[in-house]
């Protein structure tokens, strides 16, 4: 009953001040509903693989390698590693391979003809002991069964896209090809996959046994100590009592009776199962990497746009102080406690913040939408059913409430009733006043910071995308073929036919054959030894290569000496990069011509090139020698002419599918454009950009809100005075100055304070990167104009209103 009591007058109250209101609510449910996405976002991040028994204690053993000065860090080990751990190491309680493995898919019919899955991804091979460490949900077959060789477990769904209509009890004991090894394996069990919020993405399950104890142990080096291929990984767990520290310790000392350190230098780490979900160093399985900074960042984002919206609440209730006075002295009067008092004021706020949480959650699926892409794709409505989120928004309505309505809470039930009903205005203390001066500050603070923000991140990014690399990627096309050493088919007279054709096509201006582009994702690199007056210099430098036309299409400009020309498989010729000469400690290029690497002359210097980028400008430039090396040249390079235009395009790929398909009947067509190919480098900056530009949006809209509460506020405070004034001769530009001037200079003070904020923030991101844009005086200026133009146009509107109203309306009461 007393609950309802107080339900029943805050609800007329909400409908009495409309405007007010629907500002309040407006303003909180645009916060909420970003601080409820931001919150299922990082959730979902953050509770990667943390549902498996004991995975605290389960690490994967990666390699932290070092070629002649150059690291290079991977999740993969040695094969042979994998039997010492078990045997050698004391405190490990399991250890299971995780071996990546890729082959084309023959599944055979009992009546049927049989059918050919092309490379399905996430098969992997493992031993029983990975079932132990993970908690799968068996369906049919147990994990002992992996034990034998030629065995394979299916997921669900794998099993159900093999064979169809097949109960999962009928799918044990079919065969399954793997045309890779032409291993015959049969099915031996079926598993639940893991929940979405798991790295483990595997689908099919090959006993590690069909390897270990056949003659596929050698092909796939399980026997190799120098060896590490970053597809052949290795998983532990460690028992409860055992130290992390000491195991690493163990593994380097196995690892140095092994391997000659001197030839690999490096050492094993161990890494935490619930940071490979945030790794993009040692590199992970699912295609998105999620990143602890932005995390975080985005965490501080929600928190700043929910304070936004109750600061928006706390400035309007005080203000609106005055209209409340009449109906807090009378209700004392009728023997109101104050306590009482306070209860029903924060009986309105929980009722406005109520409503603003269920706008917010119809207005989600708008939301969903909006930041499609930066949210992980396995979240979508369903997700909000969780119990945890439903938890969350409980407490976010409870917090909301608090931080929103304790205060003005106090401060109303605090009014005097003598005062009150004698007629005299309630002016708000002067501490209330500042106080609301103080919130609106922090609001506009917050809107220019991230104004700022948005301006330093879209220069970074137009600067990353428009940065001359070295060489020309305009109207660059780039076909690979499976003339690759990888598929151990070596480039034969086919590779050649298809240069002709692709010359013949029109509007095609160079083609060239070689390796990889450029600048490249993928990379390749070897440790070449350099003697310069009798001292020994070891680089690792990375390679490419490429036929006489390569540096010539790319119009990377040579500064010295000629290109290289294929004569043989044990001689080269190399031309070398500016950055190269300068860690051979040479600086007369012309000396370096005609000398050799090694000590039997076979790798010959011919030229030096201008530098040019190799990777994405977070990484600076690397020594790179460019070879000619027709055994690797599986890339075919197009350069269309200038005069061709954009629609002519496609007209050009269909020619050059046509004659792909004639020669490589039985591979897929793939082209890439080299500049859309860069652009991915900076993917991430590209999301960022616009993530913040949303937060900005909202920040802007949220503010605007709370000012256009607080200028209708003082325009009704001051009605009088304006009368008076206006009685009394002044004009309206002195009118609109005397109403402008406080906020005027609110702004002014938010854009002082905001500026060396954004400044040591935009300093620290732009670190990150090798090549970056400098922090230009004229963001600041810039940002700080955005931002009084915004607030000007919002007040502007009313203050002129009250500025031309009639005096006699205002001061007929008196």
């Amino acid at each position: 009953h007393m609950i309802l009591n107080n339900f029943i007058p805050g609800w007329r109250n909400l409908l009495r001040n409309k405007f007010f209101s629907s500002i309040n609510i407006f303003g909180l449910s645009l916060g909420m509903s970003a601080g409820v996405i931001i919150y299922l976002m990082v959730q979902f991040d953050y509770s990667h693989d943390r549902f498996h028994t004991g995975s605290d204690r389960i690490y994967r053993v990666v390699s932290n390698l070092d070629f002649a000065g150059t690291p290079w860090r991977t999740g993969g080990v040695p094969g042979a590693l994998l039997a010492p751990l078990s045997n050698e190491i004391k405190g490990i309680e399991l250890t299971t391979p995780l071996i990546k493995y890729n082959a084309d898919i023959i599944i055979s019919g009992d009546h049927s003809e049989s059918k050919t899955f092309k490379d399905p991804r996430d098969i992997t091979i493992v031993s029983p002991s990975y079932f132990e460490m993970f908690n799968y949900k068996w369906i049919a077959g147990d994990r002992a069964s992996l034990e034998k060789p030629y065995s394979v477990v299916l997921t669900e769904e794998r099993a159900g896209k093999y064979f169809k209509d097949l109960d999962p009890s009928t799918v044990i004991g079919k065969t399954i090809q793997y045309t890779g090894d032409s291993i015959l394996a049969t099915v031996t069990g079926i598993v639940h996959s893991l929940p979405q919020n798991s790295e483990l993405i595997f689908q099919e399950f090959i006993s590690y046994a069909s390897f270990s104890k056949t003659v596929l142990r050698k092909r796939q080096g399980l026997d190799s100590w120098p060896t590490t291929n970053s597809n052949c990984q290795v998983l532990l767990k460690i028992s409860e009592s055992a130290s992390k520290a000491q195991i690493e310790k163990d593994i380097n000392i196995l690892r140095s009776k092994n391997i000659d350190s001197t030839h690999l230098k490096g050492n094993f780490g161990l890494q935490a199962l619930t940071d490979i979900h945030f790794d993009g160093v040692y590199g992970n399985f699912k295609s998105r990497t999620a990143n602890r900074s932005i995390s975080n960042a985005l965490m501080l984002v929600a928190l700043f746009l929910i304070l936004l919206g109750c600061v928006n609440f706390i400035n309007l209730s005080t203000a609106n102080a005055p209209t409340r006075a009449k109906e807090i002295g009378i209700r004392k009067t009728l023997g109101s406690l104050r306590s009482q008092l306070t209860v029903q004021f924060i009986t309105e706020t929980f009722l406005i913040v109520s409503i603003a949480m269920m706008i917010s959650v119809l207005t989600m699926p708008l939301f969903l939408k909006l930041f499609k892409d930066f949210i992980p794709e396995e979240i979508n409505l369903s997700s909000l059913l969780q119990p945890h989120v439903i938890i969350f928004f409980i407490v976010l309505v409870v917090l909301v409430t608090l931080l929103g309505g304790v205060y003005p809470a106090v401060i109303l039930s605090g009014f005097n009733p003598v005062t009150v009903l004698k007629g005299s205005a309630i002016k708000g203390s002067p501490s209330t006043v500042w106080m609301r001066k103080g919130l609106t500050l922090f609001q506009l603070i917050t809107a220019q910071v991230f104004i700022l923000g948005t301006l330093m991140v879209l220069k970074q990014v137009n600067f990353l995308i428009h940065k001359d690399p070295g060489f020309n990627k305009d109207a660059v096309l780039n076909v690979e073929t499976p003339l690759n050493p990888f598929t151990g088919v070596v480039p034969d007279q086919t590779a050649n036919v298809f240069k002709e054709k692709l010359k013949s096509i029109p509007g095609i201006d160079l083609v060239s054959r070689g390796g990889i582009t450029p600048s490249s994702s993928s990379w390749s690199s070897r440790v070449l030894t350099y003697y310069r007056d009798q001292a020994k210099i070891d680089v690792n430098a990375q390679i490419r290569s490429g036929d006489s036309l390569y540096l010539n299409l790319y119009q990377i400009p040579l500064l010295a000496g000629r290109s290289p020309r294929y004569i043989n498989d044990s001689i080269q010729e190399f031309v070398i990069n500016e950055t190269m000469a300068a860690q051979l400690g040479v600086n007369d290029y012309s000396k370096l011509i005609g000398t050799s690497f090694g000590s039997n002359h076979h790798q010959t210097i011919t030229g030096v090139s201008k530098d040019f980028n190799m990777k994405s400008l977070h990484e600076a430039i690397e020594p790179m020698v460019f070879t000619e090396d027709p055994n690797n040249s599986f890339v075919f390079h197009l350069r269309i002419k200038k005069q061709i235009d954009h629609k002519q395009y496609p007209k050009i790929l269909d020619q050059i599918k046509t004659y792909y398909q004639e020669l490589f009947p039985k591979s897929d067509f793939y082209y890439s454009f080299l500049d859309e190919e860069m652009n991915k480098f900076y993917a991430t900056e590209a999301h960022i950009a616009k993530l913040i530009r949303w937060c900005m949006g909202l920040a802007i809209f949220i503010c605007c809100l709370g000012l256009l509460g607080m200028v209708l506020h003082t325009v009704q405070t001051r009605v009088k005075e304006v009368g008076v004034r206006k009685v009394l001769g002044a004009g309206i530009p002195n009118i609109i100055q005397l109403l402008m001037k406080d906020f005027v200079l609110i702004v002014f003070l938010s854009i002082i304070i905001s500026a060396p904020i954004v400044y040591l923030l935009a300093n620290k991101w732009l670190n990150k990167f090798a090549y970056r844009t400098e922090i230009s005086w004229w963001i600041f200026p810039l940002g700080g104009l955005i931002l009084l133009v915004i607030t000007s146009l919002t007040l502007s509107f009313n203050i002129i209103r009250a500025a031309r109203a009639n005096p006699t309306e205002s001061l007929r009461s008196e």
